[in-house]
């Protein structure tokens, strides 16, 4: 593996492992969900397996979107841009090797990502969200109140 890759690679992990202790701090157990499967991916890259680079591509649309419709905070499009980096620097070889499996898994992935992320943003923003989710630890901690108003800061 390339030494590029495998800094590449730590520094999403870092990102991660960031994500994963924060959330856990504040009990978002949707956002430790998501740092662990970030953590996968990384395991997975790191031994060689491609499925890896697509599910962080994956978590990198996930991120973005969520920035962009508000569902997370604006750091969001920073975890989003370091976790598309190891994907992009293997899409070349991938592309080269079989373009047409590459470019289909690739829009899988993001399409998954993004949508995953468009429909935790619906069901939040549901009306009268907060009496239905009140006790669904899952998808909002007790500090889901101060995470929202953060986002609009």
């Amino acid at each position: 593996m390339a030494r590029m890759l495998k800094a590449l690679l730590g520094v999403v992990l870092s990102a991660a492992l960031a994500l994963l202790s924060r959330s856990l701090f504040l009990h978002v157990w949707l956002t430790v969900a998501l740092a662990l499967g970030v953590l996968v991916g990384v395991v997975a890259a790191y031994k060689g397996r491609v499925w890896g680079y697509y599910v962080l591509g994956a978590s990198a649309a996930l991120f973005g979107v969520a920035a962009a419709l508000g569902s997370g905070p604006w750091w969001f499009w920073a975890l989003g841009a370091v976790t598309a980096l190891p994907a992009l620097a293997v899409s070349r070889p991938l592309l080269r090797a079989d373009w047409p499996a590459a470019l289909t898994a690739l829009a899988i992935a993001l399409t998954l990502g993004a949508g995953a992320a468009a429909a935790h943003h619906r069901l939040v923003h549901l009306p009268n969200i907060e009496a239905q989710l009140e006790g669904a630890p899952i998808l909002c901690g007790h500090a889901y109140a101060h995470i929202m108003n953060e986002t609009t800061l």
